[in-house]
Parts: C-alpha cells; sequence; structure tokens
C-alpha cells in the first residue's frame, strides 16, 4: 500500500512539473522578457495583390527599436529606422508587454484565408525563449500592435500604423 501510494505521489509530481515546464514555455511572463535581448513583432496585411502586400517588422533591444517596412511577396524594403531607447522607456515597453499576458493556447486557430499574420519572438544571446503566431493561436489580453506602436517615437509609429502612405 505505501509502496503504490508512493508510485502516485511521483507520478503526480512529475505531471505537475512536466506542465509547469510547458506553460512557461507556452506563455511570455515577465522573467523572460527580462531576459530577452531581442523582441520581435511581425505584421503583414495577408493576402493582397503584390502591389498591396507590405510586411511590418519591429525589432527592440535594449537600447533600440527598429522599423521595417516591406512591400510585395519579395519583400522588397521600402523603410527601415532606427530609434534609440533609454532604459526607462525599454523597462516600460516590457512591463506594458507583460500585462497583455500573451500565451500560446492548447487549439489551433481557424486557418485565416487571405488574412493578415501577426507574431512575436522573443530571444536572449541563447536563442528563442517564446515564439507565439496568432494563425496558430496565440491569444493575448489587450492590444499587441499599440504596445509595439507605443515603444517607437511619434515619426516611426506613424509608418507602423500606415506603411501603404510610404507609396
Amino acid at each position: 500500500m505505501r509502496k503504490l501510494i508512493l508510485s502516485i505521489l511521483a507520478m503526480l509530481s512529475l505531471m505537475v512539473s512536466t506542465a509547469c515546464g510547458q506553460a512557461g514555455k507556452d506563455r511570455l511572463t515577465a522573467k523572460t522578457l527580462q531576459k530577452a535581448t531581442r523582441i520581435q513583432y511581425y505584421t503583414d496585411n495577408g493576402t493582397v495583390a503584390p502591389d498591396h502586400h507590405f510586411g511590418v517588422t519591429v525589432t527592440v533591444s535594449r537600447d533600440s527599436v527598429c522599423l521595417t517596412v516591406t512591400k510585395g511577396y519579395k519583400q522588397q524594403v521600402i523603410y527601415s529606422q532606427t530609434a534609440p531607447l533609454t532604459p526607462a522607456h525599454y523597462e516600460q515597453f516590457i512591463k506594458q508587454l507583460a500585462e497583455l499576458s500573451i500565451h500560446n493556447t492548447s487549439t489551433k486557430a481557424a486557418p485565416t484565408s487571405g488574412g493578415g499574420a501577426e507574431s512575436i519572438e522573443v530571444a536572449d544571446d541563447n536563442g528563442v525563449l517564446f515564439q507565439g503566431n496568432v494563425n496558430k493561436a496565440m491569444a493575448y489580453e489587450g492590444n499587441l500592435s499599440m504596445t509595439i506602436n507605443d515603444v517607437m517615437p511619434n515619426e516611426m509609429a506613424q509608418v507602423f500604423r500606415h506603411p501603404n502612405d510610404l507609396e
């Protein structure tokens, strides 16, 4: 009887530790964000004619933010700008990002037909710490694109919100 109880407790302990380990990889936490050296956000406007397709990448590091806009499906760069970030501005950005409760869900999102993409990747010097993609069922509370918008200076944020104005 004692061996049975110990076996059950060991199995439960293993299940809990496995679930906790998995949840950490599927959820973007403040702890993960504090380790980050690069946060990359990507969005595009979906399946449209090549002349009207735009991809937008925002890369945030501890001391800078870079906005790159590509046009067409060959991803021709039509805008690229980097601006410095103060430590206080970076910490505020990290705090806002953590408050969104970004996580990958266990169910897959319905495939989008022609819809835009949205993804975020958080990495440190050793590799990817978190990766989420809306088309693979990433969820969050709040407005991710507005949080990304807020980390940029006004001119860059204007381009971020309206990349088609670059035409």
